[in-house]
């Protein structure tokens, strides 16, 4: 969680937003007015070009970002902005600022939200960016990036919390996250630092790809009421303790959860539990302590927010979140 220091700075601080402002049927740009709505009211940002495109500077104290236009119905987009975005950083929405007439039907809502990436990266390096959801593996958006610059670029994926992966073409992980994207817009930089600057891994180590970190070992589950590791998830830790003992420069940080039944100290208990059984079972197999991280939540995030038995037998889990060092 971000210090009070670092949130007052991030306040204060102001970053390039582009995009083009078009009609929803037509595509032809519009001269409309872009503002950014914050808790002490509205501010005008610019005007967009006759061609529709503009390139604004917006606070990271907006709440939102309205664009309005006489003859056009106002588009109002939730913007919210992540911690440790350089200076520099450019982001685009473009797919978000069409407009409706204001007598024609209102615009689809898009299945998802907008996340807006800023890239940060070494020359001449290609890499392989991936997000897994944390609530439905099977949900995952890819994208090679392959510039010499920083660069942005846009997606639209479900709100969620996800694993976010970085990895060269090869499959070596440079970045593994917990990220979340949250409704509207969500601004985030992804700094990449050069391979050689990573510790160097051992070649005889098997080539475990970012989708395997994030599909196979990631998301481990208990049975109600219980922190005995199932066999199943015994072969996958298996698989990662090798994996981290092999790749010294790799942390696994395990934090135990529980459903919401029964009283909460005794889950918050079972939590611990189950984060340290994982936690014990990387040791025995020769894990060393300082790459191993164990917390726990209990019962305060469910897998999902419904309250159904199946969303209750999905919390009863440990998830390992691996990182460089």
């Amino acid at each position: 969680m971000a210090s009070a220091q670092e949130r007052a700075k991030s306040a204060t601080a102001s970053y390039h937003v582009f995009g083009r402002c078009h009609d929803y049927n037509t595509a032809l740009g519009l001269k409309a007015s872009l503002f950014a709505v914050t808790q002490q009211g509205r501010s005008k940002l610019a005007e967009c070009q006759p061609s529709g495109d503009f390139d604004v500077l917006l606070s990271t104290s907006a709440t939102h970002l309205r664009i309005e236009m006489r003859g056009y119905q106002t588009v109002t987009i939730p913007v919210h902005f992540t911690a440790n975005i350089p200076p520099d950083a450019r982001f685009t929405i473009g797919s978000l600022t069409a407009m409706a007439r204001q007598n024609s039907q209102p615009i689809p809502p898009d299945k998802g939200s907008l996340l807006a990436l800023f890239f940060s990266m070494p020359d001449s390096l290609t890499i392989k960016y991936r997000l897994t959801s944390l609530t439905k593996p099977s949900s995952h958006l890819q994208a090679t990036i392959a510039y010499k610059y920083p660069i942005s670029r846009s997606f639209l994926i479900a709100p969620d919390d996800y694993t976010a992966t970085v990895s060269t073409i090869e499959n070596r992980l440079l970045l593994s996250e917990k990220m979340t994207v949250r409704p509207g817009v969500t601004f985030k930089a992804v700094q990449v630092i050069k391979p050689s600057e990573v510790s160097t891994l051992n070649e005889a180590a098997p080539r475990y790809t970012a989708q395997k970190l994030a599909l196979s070992i990631n998301i481990l589950y208990f049975d109600q009421s219980s922190h005995t590791l199932r066999p199943g998830v015994k072969v996958a830790l298996d698989s990662l303790a090798h994996l981290l003992v092999k790749q010294p420069n790799l942390v696994a940080t395990v934090t135990g959860y529980t459903d919401n039944v029964g009283k909460r100290e005794l889950n918050l208990i079972l939590a611990e539990y189950r984060a340290k059984a994982v936690e014990n079972y990387l040791k025995e197999r020769g894990v060393p302590t300082n790459q191993i991280k164990a917390n726990w939540e209990g019962p305060d995030t469910k897998a999902l927010p419904e309250a159904s038995e199946a969303v209750k037998t999905i919390s009863r889990r440990a998830v390992i979140q691996l990182s460089p060092r």
